[in-house]
């Protein structure tokens, strides 16, 4: 398979994560690069299996959107991205984002 199609329903909430989320790629090119290489490694482990890649992706997606959130503001995160997030589940890669960015606005700030 090349290509997959989303569809998506048309509610507000989640094209507000979903635009947040690509902001912080786009402001932190090192965040991008993270989750750029996580989706090429996982391309690679689940070749013909969309649901596991996606599962697999979800804990790098829900932190990534968190610290969207906190960054910001510009959305509330919904009760479910919440519970994962606080019930320790999608803490693995908040270190990882959070020296990322950190990095990033050392860099400018010395400029």
């Amino acid at each position: 398979m090349t290509h997959q199609v989303y569809t998506i329903p048309h509610e507000e909430n989640w094209w507000t994560r979903y635009f947040s989320f690509k902001q912080l790629l786009t402001e932190y090119p090192a965040v991008g690069e993270m989750y750029s290489d996580l989706k090429l490694k996982l391309a690679k482990e689940y070749p013909a299996n969309i649901p596991a890649y996606t599962a697999a992706k979800l804990p790098f997606v829900a932190t990534a959107t968190s610290i969207a959130f906190d960054k910001y503001g510009t959305a509330k995160a919904d009760d479910e991205t919440i519970e994962q997030v606080h019930s320790g589940i999608h803490t693995c890669f908040q270190d990882e984002i959070k020296i990322a960015m950190l990095s990033q606005d050392e860099k400018i700030s010395n400029i």
